[in-house]
């Protein structure tokens, strides 16, 4: 569900009304308590909490510990005076569209007073913090992996992402912001696939950067796994039918969002390493792919990988709260 901007502007106070039933809507009901040392499902309403922005918010009476929560709790949105669809929508500028942040303050619609930029920003580092619970959540692989690395600039120094992509359901199994491209850190990229897919490939596809075969054979995978190597000098298909061509294509979706020239760059490492991992999470769990189907409709890496609940903020944001602690 969104809301579609026409020209750039949607300061229509005609959309108040269903933004409000919209965020009534996008609220994941808790099924348990949320207090991470209880977690009980014995659950009542108890009152309801006024915000600025938005209608008054239900609130939950634990009859186990006896403390209360509202149904934000768990949430990106908690302790936010905004709709959940407009915060959502802003996420979805932010990821999807490249959409700079104080264009997002603009062009969020009055109810009854806009954010700023600055309240905007936080909305991000939020759901990025919150996001990253996901970066070890179990998906299933094929038995082709892909791994490399990328160049990029962080506040005029060189960096580089590592990741590992897999071959059948394009999603990133693991990827790692480093300040270097050595063994090390490939081997570490490849540990962190391995243990959220609880399996090693038996082929594993790279360029010529001998990191990750002296990664493999730290590892003692040299017998067990194929390690393709593709040189890019002879073109990008080796001689038995190996290409990067899958890896290079996540790349240059990542390098268009990151290097957009409206963010103005990233300048510190906190904030870019949190934000590339919120990326990959919208990458896998809701950025339907082009060549991916599932019952005949797009899906998402993370619907091919056995995850099934991603495709929508709202429904992610839901299976989080009540799955992870």
């Amino acid at each position: 569900m969104y809301i579609f901007i026409e020209n750039s502007v949607i300061h229509n106070f005609e959309l108040v009304p269903l933004v409000f039933e919209l965020s009534l809507r996008l609220r994941p009901l808790p099924l348990r308590c949320s207090h991470s040392d209880c977690a009980s499902r014995n659950i009542i309403k108890h009152g309801k909490g006024r915000r600025k922005n938005i209608p008054d918010v239900q609130r939950y009476l634990c009859k186990t510990c006896g403390r209360t929560f509202c149904d934000r709790a768990g949430t990106p949105y908690y302790w936010k005076h905004y709709p959940a669809q407009i915060i959502l929508t802003c996420l979805d500028l932010f990821y999807n569209l490249n959409t700079p942040i104080r264009k997002q303050a603009r062009l969020v619609p009055q109810v009854p007073r806009s954010p700023s930029h600055r309240t905007v920003m936080r909305w991000q580092r939020d759901f990025a913090l919150f996001s990253t619970r996901l970066k070890d959540t179990k998906l299933d692989s094929s038995p082709t992996w892909r791994g490399d690395e990328c160049y990029l600039r962080l506040g005029g120094r060189r960096v580089y992402q590592h990741a590992v992509l897999d071959s059948e359901s394009r999603a990133v199994l693991s990827s790692l912001l480093v300040r270097r491209k050595s063994q090390y850190e490939a081997e570490a990229v490849i540990q962190w696939a391995h243990e959220r897919t609880e399996r090693f490939p038996k082929v594993f596809i790279s360029d010529s950067n001998a990191a990750f075969g002296a990664a493999l054979e730290n590892l003692g995978l040299e017998k067990t796994v194929t390690h393709e190597v593709v040189n890019h000098s002879d073109g990008f298909r080796n001689p038995r039918g190996y290409d990067t061509n899958l890896i290079e294509r996540f790349w240059g979706t990542f390098t268009e969002w990151y290097e957009n020239p409206s963010f103005r760059g990233f300048k510190t490492w906190e904030n870019t390493h949190r934000y590339c991992e919120t990326f990959d999470i919208y990458y896998n769990f809701i950025r339907p792919h082009s060549s991916l189907t599932l019952d005949g409709k797009p899906a998402t890496p993370a619907d091919t990988a056995g995850f099934k609940h991603a495709g929508c903020w709202s429904t992610l944001i839901g299976w989080m709260r009540n799955n992870l602690s």
